[in-house]
């Protein structure tokens, strides 16, 4: 039986906040995009980035917004998600399963950036482009225990092709029939032969591997999959002349060195946060230049 658009809604308005993000990410990526789900620290703030080369290179950021019906996103939320001129990405999309109140939409409408999407323009959408099925999977996957202290951190453990940042249900489903299912099946993988199998990008399996590798514990593998292990810590986002003189300080001068460094150790030896370290540390290893 065919879906309506309240149905899709309302399972929508049900999902986890957490799935809503990974939902979104498999949306757009079912529509040709790279995607990831970002962790909380993201200079634009934004839950999922999506970008796409072909046939004009665009940046997407989604600020994802769970609801329950009937609730509404807020004036100060749409002027918080604003993008300024000289940020690298094309727009901001505001997404959620509830609606906009009028002065969010008066200020959007005023403003570049950001563009509003609500619930049932959602559920149309996803009707139009026949990603049913991507909700469905989400519906039927819903486990109290799947969920269990998500929020606390963004240092999840990865012990899952799930658990690594960026991939979400689409890919995970890829993976599989490419008969990758753990984290030790993807780090032995050739990623030609893996792209060529599941039609996913080289640069988006390098990311996801490198991440994969450094949980492993290989880390040699991680320095080898990196595209600039040799350049300076300073390129990282969050990373100033202070920070990087600090991480200098206590050995940690180049991409390759941060993207494998232990974050407990390096924070007991340095005038910052373990999970400043961390969230450098998985930005070196995503670094693409």
């Amino acid at each position: 039986m065919s879906l309506t658009v309240d149905r899709i809604h309302s399972n929508l308005c049900g999902l986890y906040w957490k799935d809503f993000e990974r939902l979104i990410a498999d949306i757009w990526e079912s529509q040709g995009y790279d995607t990831e789900v970002t962790d909380e620290s993201e200079e634009w703030g934004e839950d999922v980035r999506a970008t796409r080369t072909l046939p004009y290179e665009v940046e997407i950021l989604f600020q994802a917004k769970r609801l329950k019906k009937g609730s509404k996103v807020g004036k100060g939320k749409i002027e918080q998600y604003g993008l300024p001129a000289y940020a690298p990405a094309d727009v901001m999309v505001v997404v959620t399963t509830g609606t906009f109140t009028a002065g969010a939409v008066e200020t959007a409408q005023r403003r570049r950036t950001p563009k509003l999407v609500d619930g049932i323009s959602l559920a149309r959408y996803i009707l139009e482009i026949g990603a049913e099925e991507l909700v469905e999977q989400y519906v039927d996957s819903q486990q109290p225990s799947r969920h269990k202290n998500e929020e606390d951190t963004s240092d999840v453990s990865i012990e899952a092709l799930g658990d690594i940042r960026g991939i979400g249900q689409v890919t995970l489903e890829k993976l599989y029939s490419a008969d990758i299912l753990t984290i030790e099946d993807f780090v032995d993988a050739d990623i030609e032969w893996l792209s060529d199998e599941t039609t996913l990008s080289a640069r988006s399996l390098t990311k996801w591997l490198t991440e994969a590798a450094y949980h492993q514990g290989k880390h040699a593998l991680v320095v080898e999959l990196l595209q600039n292990p040799d350049e300076d810590v300073i390129a990282i986002r969050g990373i100033g002349d202070t920070y990087a003189t600090q991480l200098a300080e206590v050995g940690i001068k180049t991409l390759g060195e941060l993207a494998v460094c232990d974050p407990e150790a390096v924070a007991a030896k340095g005038n910052f946060t373990e999970s400043q370290v961390e969230r450098w540390g998985q930005r070196a290893r995503y670094y693409s230049g």
